[in-house]
């Protein structure tokens, strides 16, 4: 998508599943030089703007906002009408009411014998500001008052007719002016004195289409909604044909559209009206790269890089409880629906995966075939590891290696660590995070991953690092719920700032702190924590470890790294961000793991100093100082979107780490096998990368111009 074109964004309502993607949006299109953005919907969306300032700079995207108190808006589209539709119980109370139902225990642990209820954590830890205070009370008393879905009705402007030039022939229009004014819709007489109007030689007027989108969030909101009289206008109460809708989209659950009073709305329209549902029962097959490169990993390594989950295991039923007589169907990725012309649906460019393409595309690869069969002879004559016991865990599945922005192919920074079969950790939580678990997963079993999530660690606030926290928070306790279990929450080890950021999310758009309980990372500092002995404690007996430390490391303020040693097995380290860092080789001499950020080639050692990262020889130098067992390069720069740069210093005890990769202790020896079939299956981008590289040193050993 063009996103240099985007001036709109209308939102329905202020949910995370709405919301979540405006941030790293806003980030992208700033750095394209978008320079204002619209935002319509229900009050004070701007705002999250100003909750994650801390964490995000948006100063060159001028922000606008407009909602239903500003009346309708036009463009030289269509007219778009906002319609409120507000929720039976206040937002106060809604909140209320989620947070009533689990176990008042998220307290937080300050090191000093004391302990302090999550809400008032934020006083806490800095002074509050006065302004801050006076605006997130203003916002709390409209939350108090009103909860509101903003519904759409939008309908195109009317194309005025075309000229039939066989007609002006036969009526004996000559060329000129005169054509001008009967398109206008004017009648003209000609120089004969004849009289031909504008009806006899043009088109008649293309009325415009209305649409409708409409999300109903719960149940609380279904009676505002069907007795609206807004939407009759354009149901089969319609003054005449022209104002039926022709299509209406639905963000509405599953679960409400199967509302009786939902139903009946549903039947109030045309039976030629076509409802789109899109919602989270929807196919979710949303990217073909994804899959495509792990089609062709897998060829590789099953085990290590396993297929990916498509729709029918990642999604439930979405038309359940439908009328069959109302034309719903479900959206599917890259769908469209033609409003003008009006030729409706169209699937010509439909997600669908082919995957014996993707493999004939690998071996298409120049050498790729040879280095196959070298790899399964090297794997054939491998040790049989995996059957020693003690050996299967952790596994450490990689949900995102990228550094800074999402690619096609590298999601940003996110690991999840299964402790054991029932336990897991994730280790940052970067945008798309409940996504990836969702593709590597499907449905039943992701769900599953994330109740057995007990904790969850961000190394430091940037947004690569934990834009895709709540999502998975929200997801996490719906699974549990889904479950019929009553949700524990989750230990959250994160710089001691989050709260700021999450306190503001729940006090202004929906309830979350109930969802979690914050440890901050300062408290654990190794060999100068500050936790109480008991209270650690508890924390590592709830995770199933022996031990866990965080270590302050080189790259920005409250930026950690993390050891942990499971209950059984050998010490894990991940360095999160980080220059080469001393503290992090003390803390993890001898782990078993190393998981280091490689953002930059060793050609790019100075402006890795500059960002505060490392190079590849720099991570792999920290693995040897710290006598790891095995280093796994990950976070890399998005110039190495498939395959980073290999060099001399990549050893039988070094790896390179893919999204969706699974790797138990058994496995990691036999990734530095990998690494010829690698190269040559992104031969192309290898080679791209090589060249690139030796353009910048001949470059730099040019000459300067005095």
């Amino acid at each position: 998508m063009k996103l240099a074109k985007l001036e709109h964004v209308f939102f329905t309502y202020k949910s995370w599943e709405n919301i979540g993607g405006l941030p790293g949006l806003s980030l992208t299109i700033q750095d394209i030089g978008v320079p204002e953005i619209t935002l319509h919907g229900p009050p004070n969306i701007e705002e999250i703007y100003d909750m994650t300032k801390g964490f995000m700079v948006t100063k060159n995207l001028q922000i606008v906002s407009r909602n239903h108190k500003h009346g309708s808006f036009t463009d030289n589209c269509m007219t778009v009408h906002y319609v409120p539709i507000y929720s039976s119980v206040t937002a106060s109370s809604r909140k209320t009411d989620m947070e009533n139902s689990y176990d008042n225990d998220h307290v937080i642990s300050l090191g000093d014998g004391s302990s302090h209820q999550q809400n008032n954590y934020c006083e806490s830890l800095d002074s509050v500001n006065p302004e801050q205070v006076k605006k997130r009370q203003k916002t709390e008393a409209v939350l108090e008052n009103e909860d509101i879905s903003v519904a759409y009705i939008c309908k195109l402007h009317n194309k005025a007719g075309t000229l039939i030039l066989e007609k002006c022939v036969e009526h004996g229009v000559p060329a000129g002016p005169l054509l001008g004014e009967l398109k206008k819709g004017n009648n003209v007489t000609l120089p004969n004195g004849k009289v031909v109007k504008s009806t006899d030689v043009v088109t008649p007027e293309e009325i415009g289409p209305v649409f409708i989108v409409v999300e109903c969030p719960s149940e609380h909101f279904v009676d505002s909604l069907v007795n609206n009289k807004e939407f009759q206008a354009h149901q089969v109460t319609a003054s005449s044909d022209e104002n039926l809708a022709m299509l209406v989209v639905h963000f509405t659950p599953s679960d409400v559209m199967a509302h009786p009073k939902y139903q009946d709305w549903l039947l109030k329209f045309s039976g030629s009206c076509i409802h789109l549902v899109l919602n989270s029962s929807s196919p979710s097959l949303s990217s073909i790269a994804v899959h495509r490169v792990q089609h062709m990993l897998n060829i590789l390594h099953p085990e290590i890089f396993s297929l990916l989950k498509q729709n029918s295991d990642v999604t439930s039923s979405v038309m359940n409880g439908i009328e069959h007589s109302v034309l719903a169907i479900p959206a599917e990725s890259l769908m469209k629906f033609y409003l003008r012309p009006r030729k409706g649906l169209d699937r010509e460019n439909v997600i669908q995966l082919d995957a014996s393409s993707y493999v004939q595309e690998a071996y298409n690869s120049p050498g790729l075939e040879e280095c196959v069969k070298e790899l399964a002879t090297k794997l054939n004559h491998f040790p049989n590891v995996n059957k020693q016991e003690g050996n299967e865990y952790p596994e450490v599945v990689f949900l995102g290696t990228g550094s800074s922005i999402p690619s096609k192919v590298r999601n940003v920074t996110s690991i999840l660590v299964n402790i054991s079969p029932q336990k897991s950790i994730l280790l940052d939580c970067g945008e798309g995070t409940r996504g990836q678990i969702l593709r590597y997963y499907g449905i039943e079993e992701g769900n599953s991953i994330l109740r057995q999530i007990s904790c969850i660690f961000v190394s430091h606030l940037h947004a690569d690092h934990h834009l895709g926290l709540i999502e998975v928070l929200k997801a996490r306790n719906l699974a549990f719920i889904q479950q019929g279990e009553r949700n524990s929450p989750v230990d959250l080890l994160a710089p001691k700032q989050i709260i700021h950021w999450l306190q503001n999310y729940h006090s202004r758009y929906e309830p979350v702190l109930h969802l979690f309980r914050l440890v901050p990372n300062f408290l654990l500092t190794h060999n100068n924590g500050t936790l109480p002995k008991e209270v650690y404690q508890d924390l590592i007996n709830r995770l199933n470890l022996q031990e866990l430390s965080t270590v302050p490391v080189k790259h920005c303020k409250s930026a950690f790294g993390v050891t942990l040693t499971p209950v059984s097995g050998k010490k894990l380290v991940y360095s999160g961000d980080t220059m080469p860092c001393e503290g992090l080789i003390e803390a993890g001499l001898d782990c078993g793991l190393l998981i280091h950020e490689a953002t930059m080639e060793d050609e790019l050692e100075e402006e890795a100093k500059i960002k505060t990262h490392s190079t590849t020889s720099q991570a792999i130098k920290v693995g040897a100082n710290m006598r790891a067992d095995f280093t796994l390069l990950t976070h890399f720069s998005q110039r190495y979107a498939k395959v980073p740069l290999f060099n001399d210093n990549f050893h039988n005890t070094v790896g390179c780490a893919f999204d969706n990769m699974k790797v138990r202790p058994c496995d990691l020896p036999i990734l530095p096998l990998l690494l010829p079939s690698l190269k040559c299956l992104f031969h192309e981008h290898y080679e791209e990368m090589q060249e690139k590289t030796a353009k910048r040193q001949r470059r730099n050993r040019a000459p300067q111009t005095p």
